[in-house]
């Protein structure tokens, strides 16, 4: 059984912040969160989900997304805007989920630099 919409919302959003806190996050963790905890029926419902909540964080400023850089020196933040964001992601986590090379360790969600200033 899986949990109601918001529900389902409410505990990725919170298990990225949790982990994200930590380190970036790899997108086959977020996908894992999901499997785990139960919080989609299939794909459809996954992809929603996970691009649902994804938008949600970055419009409020919470995480940035991005690839992770080799030598660790920069943030790994893609610097597009929340709509360009989330198209890439749906064109490599949707569009690609049958290719898991081609999005599992090729999108990081970290929190987002807070700026001096901000």
């Amino acid at each position: 059984m899986t949990e109601p919409v918001g529900g389902a919302q409410d505990t990725l959003r919170s298990e990225i912040l949790n982990a994200a806190a930590y380190d970036w996050v790899p997108m086959i963790e977020v996908d894992q969160i999901v499997t785990q905890q139960r919080l989609a029926a299939g794909d459809s419902e996954r992809f929603d989900v996970v691009t649902t909540v994804l938008r949600a964080l970055l419009d409020e400023g919470l995480v940035s997304v991005g690839d992770l850089p080799g030598d660790g020196n920069e943030v790994p933040d893609w610097g597009l805007s929340a709509d360009a964001t989330i198209e890439r992601v749906r064109s490599m986590y949707v569009g690609r989920h049958a290719e898991p090379e081609e999005w599992e360790y090729r999108i990081w969600i970290g929190l987002a630099q807070v700026q001096p200033g901000d």
